[in-house]
């Protein structure tokens, strides 16, 4: 069953949703985009008209400011001159329309003149209570009242109130009463400018929200209501709301600086947003007939091709589900196939193509059954036999045979046949097989050769062996292999046959199979012997390997390695040059099989080879095989002892290679006319490095021993050193120091020779201990640490020295041999000290750390250059052998001695022996 990620119906239906995904997505930003942008530019619109309308405003009352402000300072205004401010109040209303009613207002608030002068109710009254009145009054500037209705006229008007100063001091106020229905005439004119569908309600409202003014006819001095509270902005701004009628409408806000009112611009979102509305409806017109077409074109897809797509690749996974069972083609296989598009070709090609399966199948598998049988056996013999009894059943035939060509290419062989006459087949092994023959034109010509008749002319040189075999008709097909001899496998017929298209590839492709069954029956058998020769060699390669593990004598261990080399390899003589040890010449060493007069040549020149083969391979440390007629070429003398004193036709030699040195040749030589294989030079190249390991090893080994013997010699040198010399000089010491108190204080030289006594007994343990392995008895009691401190305390008491031994870390054991050497360091300075350093004070320190320990020895005495400038040849002999002495026992533990004056500063002069020793 097909997965949904392989059925291209899904894939396809996948693809056809993404894509309409994507057109989805598109209109849907293209839409979102479309919205903002028209949504943006109805509100700039709206806010720009009313900025407009704002600042048209902003400029009237600025106007009527500066007008008010102007008669505040006119002196007729200030000097309260009726006649004089009729006359200017006339100019001044005649120049505005807007104009109520203009006043002058005495410092206490009393009406003073109006204009209009023909109403005079307001004379005399007392307006201080006015809100203008007292905020000019505090405030000592121009103000403007809230908006109120007009006495007179019933209209809302607007106070314009500028304050008075007489003599620098406040008098009174001037007032101008500015009508503001002439506002609304100008929103009304404003808005009557704009296209129907575009007009909108233009408002001036205060600053307590209050219509002041609008551009329809209606009720003013009302408050706007949006969403039902009183709207008191004060800041631009556009906000959408729905009123009680439930009508949505877009507000937009505009300041009017100069009195803190608003413009506001009501437009209805059903007028403001029609474009996009008409946008909406388009897109979601488009976005239907989209879909409608998209699923139509998905039908006619899925019935006109994706369906029809199914039908056949289920109709063609059943086309081998039963090769030898015949079944209907399905009616909807049939209709497809009247269609006139490519589906209906399709069809017709499978059809067309399920009959060749079919019948290609049945061949195979026939095929596959006889080449089962082939293949099954990797004898020559059976494989042969199974060739021409499948043969038979297959081909339905009675005679069949396998003829093969010999090595000279000359002459046919019957290998194996059937069905054939005893008379024919002797007849074949008298005659032979004519090169006119079909098997032999075959396989000269790598073709198959039908005879349907051989009693036409054409085949009369057949018509004899046709005649003794009993046939009339033959096929001979040719099986040609890489490592087999050259084939023809002929089948012959009793009768005249035309042997059809069908038959002749049956036949060939089952020659092909035996000859490949043929071919692999023949690499079997060389692989066999080639596998058994590997075994040979490393049969042999192990023996060497025994060898040279077992002994370090060289002799041995080459005479072993020319056995295992005549073991496994075709060879007449064996030969292995060495090369000394420190020297350049070649020695023959081990041999087997070298002529007389090659060994009496070698016993003339003291076995020492020259101008040789050897040498070349010596020199150029290269494998070399070659024949004899190649020896020239090779750039080789034909004088050369080896190649002219030997009877041989193949030459093989490898160099005895020690780190990629050469120190010898191993060679053979071979009368055989098969030359040296690449396996067999690389199996002597591996003998050879055995041979070298173990050349090199037996070196090692004598020069080990030898080594041995002198470093025995050595160490028994220092230990007499240590001991006895020691020893013995403190005797003679002590014997000299009695010697020369035995006149003057006997009792001094009584002591010198009790020490002497005492030395001399200890060196008599000493002697003993040293044939006990020479270890100092203190150890064998005590630590190291204790042992060296008990030393430089008898050295301080016996020379009166002030004496310190530091112990740092924690002590641990090290091995006999590395404590033994610290015991005899320490012992060698100290012996040092008493008898050249003439110190007052000494101080030995003892350091164990995680990873190494370190002896640090002082004293303050002479140092070591004074020393030597200052004793006799034989001290300075004796004290160099002992310094000697240290620095070779602390090579013999890999450690390092480093002698100096001392580092400390507290130590001006004297000597510092410092050991390190890595544990």
């Amino acid at each position: 069953m097909i997965r949904y990620r392989e059925d291209l119906s899904f894939q396809l239906l996948i693809l056809y949703l993404l894509f309409v995904a994507s057109i989805l997505i598109l209109a849907l930003i293209f839409y979102r985009r479309e919205t903002s942008r028209l949504f943006n530019e109805v509100k700039e619109s709206d806010l720009s008209l009313a900025q407009a309308v704002a600042l048209e405003t902003d400029d009237i009352f600025l106007r009527a400011q500066h007008a008010s402000l102007s008669f505040a300072q006119m002196p007729a205004v200030v000097e309260s001159n009726e006649s004089q401010m009729e006359a200017m109040f006339i100019a001044g209303s005649a120049s505005r329309q807007d104009v109520n009613r203009i006043s002058r207002l005495s410092k206490v608030g009393v009406m003073q003149y109006h204009y209009p002068s023909n109403i005079n109710v307001n004379i005399g009254q007392d307006f201080s209570f006015e809100p203008y009145y007292q905020e000019a009054l505090a405030q000592n500037e121009h103000v403007f009242s809230r908006a109120i209705l007009s006495p007179q006229s019933g209209k809302p008007v607007i106070v314009s109130a500028s304050p008075v100063f007489k003599h620098g001091e406040f008098d009174g106020v001037v007032t101008i009463n500015f009508e503001l229905s002439n506002l609304s005439d100008s929103l009304f004119s404003i808005n009557q400018q704009r296209s129907i569908n575009n007009r909108v309600n233009i408002m001036v409202i205060d600053h307590q929200g209050r219509i002041m003014a609008q551009s329809k006819v209606g009720k003013l001095l009302l408050p706007i209501m949006i969403n039902g509270e009183v709207v008191v902005p004060h800041q631009q701004e556009s906000v959408i709301a729905t009123d009680e009628d439930g009508v949505e409408w877009l507000y937009t806000f505009a300041p009017i600086p100069s009195v803190n009112w608003m413009v506001v611009v009501q437009h209805q979102t059903q007028l403001a947003f029609s474009s996009l509305e008409s946008y909406q409806r388009g897109l979601i017109i488009a976005m239907i007939l989209f879909g409608c077409g998209t699923l139509l074109f998905w039908t006619f897809l899925s019935k006109r091709v994706i369906r029809p797509l199914e039908r056949l690749t289920h109709y063609g996974e059943n086309i081998s589900v039963r090769v030898s069972d015949e079944y209907p083609v399905a009616s909807e296989i049939l209709a497809l196939r009247d269609r006139s598009d490519q589906l209906g070709r399709l069809t017709e090609t499978l059809l067309t193509a399920e009959q060749g399966v079919r019948r290609r199948l049945a061949e195979l598998t026939t095929l596959n059954k006889t080449s089962t049988a082939v293949l099954s056996t990797l004898d020559m013999q059976k494989v042969v036999d199974t060739v021409l009894d499948e043969i038979q059943r297959l081909l339905q035939v009675r005679q069949c045979a396998l003829f093969a060509l010999d090595s000279a290419g000359t002459r046919l062989s019957s290998v194996a046949s059937r069905g054939l006459s005893t008379d024919y087949e002797v007849y074949l092994n008298q005659t032979g097989i004519s090169i006119q023959s079909p098997p032999f034109v075959a396989i000269s010509t790598n073709n198959i050769v039908q005879v349907s008749d051989v009693q036409v002319d054409e085949y009369s040189h057949l018509q004899r062996l046709a005649q003794i075999g009993g046939f009339r008709s033959l096929l001979a097909i040719p099986l040609i292999s890489l490592h087999e001899q050259p084939m023809a496998l002929v089948i012959y017929r009793p009768d005249v046959h035309q042997f059809s298209q069908q038959e002749i590839n049956l036949a060939k492709n089952f020659a092909n199979h035996a000859a490949i069954a043929l071919e692999h029956a023949k690499l079997f058998r060389m692989t066999d012997t080639e596998l058994q020769k590997q075994v040979s060699f490393l049969s042999a390669l192990n023996q060497v390997g025994h060898s040279v593990s077992q002994s370090l004598v060289i002799d041995e261990i080459l005479q072993n390695t020319i056995d295992a080399v005549f073991h496994v390899t075709p060879s007449e003589s064996c030969w292995i040059f060495l090369c000394p040890e420190f020297e350049s010449k070649l020695l023959l060493r081990a041999q087997r099989g070298l002529p007389d007069r090659i060994l009496d040549e070698l016993d003339e020149i003291g076995g020492i080879i020259q101008e040789s083969v050897v040498n070349y391979v010596f020199d150029s440390n290269k494998p070399l095989g070659l024949s004899y007629e190649n020896a020239a070429q090779a750039g080789l003398q034909t004088s050369d002892l080896m190649i002219a004193g030997n009877d041989w036709r193949w030459l093989a030699a490898v160099p005895l290679k020690a780190k990629d040195t050469a120190i010898g040749v191993l060679g053979m030589m071979s009368q055989e006319d098969q030359a040296y294989s690449e396996t067999e030079i690389n199996l002597l190249e591996a003998i050879g490095d055995q041979i070298a390991i173990a050349v090199v090893n037996a070196r090692l080994y004598r020069r080990s021993r030898e080594m041995a013997t002198v470093e025995e010699r050595n160490r028994v040198a220092r230990e007499i050193h240590d001991t006895l010399v020691q020893s013995l000089t403190g005797i003679l010491i002590h014997l000299q120091g009695a010697q020369r108190f035995e006149r003057k204080n006997p009792k001094q030289a009584a002591e010198s020779i009790n020490d002497a006594l005492a030395l001399a007994h200890e060196s008599i343990r000493e002697a003993r201990r040293s044939v006990l392995n020479l270890r100092p008895l203190a150890l064998d009691t005590l630590t190291l640490d204790q042992a060296i401190e008990s030393q430089l305390k008898r050295v301080a008491v016996e020379e009166g020295l002030e004496a310190k031994f530091i112990l740092d870390g924690i002590p641990s054991s090290m091995g006999n041999d590395i404590e033994q050497h610290l015991y005899r360091i320490n012992q060698e300075a100290l012996t040092n000290i008493k008898r050249h350093a003439n110190a007052t004070k000494v101080e030995i320190k003892l350091n164990y750390k995680p990873d190494e320990i370190v002896l640090t020895i002082l004293d303050d005495g002479v140092g070591i250059d004074e020393t030597k400038s200052s004793r006799n040849k034989s001290s300075q002999s004796l004290q160099g052998f002992g310094l000697m002495g240290i620095q070779e026992r602390v090579r013999l533990v890999g450690g390092q001695v480093l002698i100096n004056h001392p580092s400390r500063k507290d130590w001006n002069n004297g000597t510092e022996i410092k050991v390190v020793i890595p544990t």
